[in-house]
């Protein structure tokens, strides 16, 4: 099935009427969503294509009574951190929100810094990172953003392992949109 967290955000602001630019690795195989996603609006320019490694994949398998075994492989992800944003947001016209999902956790690192540093203003979606993610890589991917997406299971686990209050992330960020 289609998927992956950008390309899912990507199709629907393109059925919004919108054209984003999708940014991310993928490998050869991406050829075919590719073309379904521009004929809906998707920018894919800019998609990384590994020249090594597969799409990344998550395979999950729940039963009746909602326990779930995942395995995931990240594949060409890991080649995310060798995006830079700056050329991309020159090829466009500019970067009006940067919205950093989750990803290689290194890369998601890269890109809200260099948001920081060019002054794209951006979006924090840490979500499956969460899980994996320690305070100091979470911190790096919440402060100074202009919005912050989470679950209730998220928010814990931003508070938790930053050790920051639900005051502190408020003042670290512009919307809190749990």
């Amino acid at each position: 099935r289609r998927g992956g967290c950008a390309a899912n955000i990507a199709f629907g602001l393109g059925s919004l009427g919108l054209v984003p630019v999708l940014v991310g690795a993928v490998g050869e195989d991406f050829a075919e969503y590719r073309s379904w996603l521009e004929r809906h609006r998707v920018d894919c320019d800019s998609v990384h294509v590994s020249e090594t490694r597969h799409t990344a994949r998550f395979v999950c398998t729940t039963d009746a009574d909602h326990a779930q075994f995942a395995s995931f492989y990240a594949g060409a992800m890991s080649e995310a951190r060798e995006i830079e944003l700056g050329p991309i947001a020159a090829r466009v016209g500019g970067a009006d929100l940067v919205l950093v999902g989750p990803n290689d956790p290194e890369g998601m690192r890269r890109h809200v810094e260099e948001c920081r540093q060019r002054g794209y203003a951006f979006a924090s979606d840490p979500s499956q990172q969460l899980a994996f993610g320690d305070g100091e890589l979470i911190r790096d991917l919440v402060d100074g953003a202009e919005l912050l997406f989470c679950n209730e299971y998220e928010a814990s686990l931003i508070t938790t392992k930053t050790g920051w209050s639900v005051d502190d992330v408020l003042a670290r960020v512009g919307t809190w949109v749990v």
